[in-house]
């Protein structure tokens, strides 16, 4: 009730056998009725030693110790220990001028949410309703498709340079909100475990909306993480004896060490000692294989720890398969796969922007 109060709170936390805790709890009542009472602040009260957890996640080291609370976030420093009046109605007057701007930002972030269908959406989506995230991007898909530039009548002056850019900036921000709407309800289709709808609804984006793509960051980032989700592997099976199943991550650790191990075991089998040495085409025939096979669990594992947000360890794993595999392994899958990871995490990440340039060494040293 507390951290969902409309009005700021003031926590007083106390014990029974605290006596200043006691002369405390009445002048803390009394200023609060001063400050304009409830319907402007409340009261509460918190025992710490009937409820010593939630004392120690609010870190009480003494008493009494007093919170200020405005729409579910402490406000400045506590009050530790009795205090003048003067302080008290300060803190009061602090604690409610807090609570009022937080109530008037969060009327104008309402206010915008419901001006914006695409924040509607998003935030509909956040909260795990891909169906009603889904018929808002569709009504707004609808609406931004049927804005067309009004036809200029017979007889109408020329279009000025102002009036022509202003025009194709139009033109261009309402096709990129269709496809930021596509995206999104390919990601509502993700969520709702549609695949065909998802994979569908990325196609329409990159074939219909490929400039927008091309151009805009954010779009790519979010096909990006898409593809990658869509493209990494399920987790195991739980095996029902109780401890749960084995994390996708783990398995394919497991998957890429045994297809190592393989590959180690082939080129021992083959006399192979180093990079590069002749082999007959027999032998070279088996050690593709097996390479192949430590790609393609690099790649499957690289996916997993991406989508797991271990996103260093992920970049690492797919400069490797480009590095080891070049730009003639799979039709540059390599490079395909760094792509995707660096797209996702978008311009202005460190990581992308180094990994971006350990591949330009790769592919151009």
């Amino acid at each position: 009730m507390v951290l969902q109060s409309p009005v700021p709170v003031v926590l007083d936390c106390y014990a029974d056998w605290c006596a200043p805790c006691k002369q405390l709890t009445p002048e803390l009542e009394s200023a609060v009725v001063r400050a304009g009472g409830p319907s402007k602040i409340r009261f509460a009260m918190l025992n710490v030693d009937e409820e010593p957890e939630l004392a120690e996640q609010m870190q009480v080291k003494s008493l009494p110790t007093v919170f200020g609370i405005a729409h579910g976030r402490l406000v400045g420093p506590p009050l530790i220990g009795n205090a003048p009046v003067a302080d008290l109605d300060a803190f009061m007057a602090k604690l409610i001028k807090a609570g009022d701007a937080a109530a008037a930002a969060g009327a104008r972030d309402s206010a915008a949410a419901n001006e914006n269908p695409m924040a509607q959406a998003a935030a509909l989506l956040e909260d795990g309703d891909a169906q009603g995230a889904a018929a808002i991007y569709k009504q707004a898909y609808t609406q931004l498709i049927q804005q067309t530039p009004p036809a200029r009548p017979p007889g109408a002056p020329k279009e000025t340079p102002k009036e022509a850019k202003a025009a194709a900036d139009k033109v261009k921000e309402t096709r990129q909100q269709a496809a930021a709407c596509l995206v999104g309800l390919a990601t509502c289709a993700h969520v709702a475990g549609d695949t065909t709808a998802r994979g569908e609804l990325l196609q329409a984006v990159k074939e219909k909306h490929a400039a927008e793509v091309a151009t805009d960051a954010s779009l790519r980032a979010a096909i990006s993480r898409l593809e990658i989700s869509a493209a990494a592997p399920d987790g195991a099976p739980d095996s029902g004896d109780g401890s749960g199943g084995v994390s996708s991550i783990a398995g394919l650790e497991a998957a890429l060490a045994a297809a190592e191990a393989a590959e180690a075991r082939v080129k021992a089998d083959h006399g192979v000692v180093s990079t590069g040495a002749e082999v007959s085409s027999e032998s070279k025939s088996a050690l593709e294989v097996a390479r192949d096979s430590v790609l393609d669990a690099r790649t499957a594992l690289a996916r997993a720890l991406f989508n797991d947000a271990r996103f260093e360890e992920a970049v690492n794993l797919a400069l490797s398969v480009l590095k080891e595999g070049g730009l003639a392994w799979r039709d540059g899958a390599g490079r395909d796969l760094c792509m995707q990871f660096f797209d996702a995490l978008g311009p202005g990440s460190e990581l992308g922007k180094k990994g971006r340039r350990r591949m330009a060494n790769f592919l151009f040293r």
